[in-house]
């Protein structure tokens, strides 16, 4: 049985700029996250592109700890 990739299938990977785009804004937060600052004005330099913003998670979000 022949399976379509998760590239071939997923309509924000189907494009190659949307592609890229994710890729880079998934960088850009997840070394954030992991305390790597990757600065995103360098990232957004090598790639010729505005990088989206990562949303805001909400107050009911976050512990009250």
């Amino acid at each position: 049985m022949s399976f379509k990739s998760l590239k071939e299938t997923n309509p924000y990977l189907i494009d190659p700029e949307t592609r890229e785009q994710g890729l880079w804004t998934t960088v850009s937060s997840s070394t954030a996250i992991e305390g790597i600052q990757v600065a995103r004005n360098k990232i957004e330099e090598k790639t010729g592109k505005t990088l989206t913003r990562p949303h805001k998670a909400s107050k009911s979000g976050k512990s009250p700890r």
